[in-house]
């Protein structure tokens, strides 16, 4: 798919820039691209400076839309009751603000995240990891019977009768 670039004949490169997948494709030089920047910032300040910018405004609700590499990540997030299934790689919800989008895109993101999966399937694939495993098991199990049985956790202290909590903790 041929995807038409940004660059004219004054910088010196073909106009087209070749797209390979969604993911990749082949990228002006540095200095193009700093050079680039640099213009787009100075005009940008220009505007500013002499009371030309205009903010661009969208008016709400917004339309958030959260795509995943894979269904698992998809249905993971999907679990979330703040989003809704968008085809099979994706979820979606709307918000008032873009503020208010923000978390429940945290709140989705996170059961989607497979890094502990994969950390599991890794262990479990050498037998040296299948015992870290057992022993991480039995050590959940302990620390679920015994609080404090385990050696770097310590158990939740109670409040001493000279702490007062209101505000911000005055008088600590």
């Amino acid at each position: 798919m041929s995807v038409r670039g940004a660059c004219n004949s004054d910088c010196g490169s073909n106009s087209d820039t070749t797209a390979k997948s969604r993911k990749e494709a082949e990228p002006f030089p540095p200095k193009e691209v700093q050079r680039r920047i640099e213009d787009a910032a100075r005009k940008g300040m220009e505007k500013f400076v002499a009371g030309k910018f205009r903010p661009y405004y969208i008016p709400p609700p917004y339309r958030f839309v959260l795509r995943f590499r894979t269904v698992q990540q998809a249905s993971a997030a999907a679990r979330s009751p703040l989003v809704e299934r968008d085809g099979e790689y994706a979820v979606r919800y709307t918000a008032e603000s873009f503020v208010d989008g923000f978390n429940p895109s945290q709140h989705a993101y996170a059961p989607s995240s497979d890094r502990l999966t994969l950390l599991t399937r890794l262990l479990e694939s050498d037998p040296q990891g299948r015992k870290f495993l057992e022993q991480a098991t039995e050590l959940h199990w302990k620390r679920c019977i015994e609080p404090g049985s385990v050696p770097w956790e310590r158990p939740a202290r109670a409040p001493t009768a000279d702490r007062r909590y209101f505000g911000a903790r005055q008088g600590v």
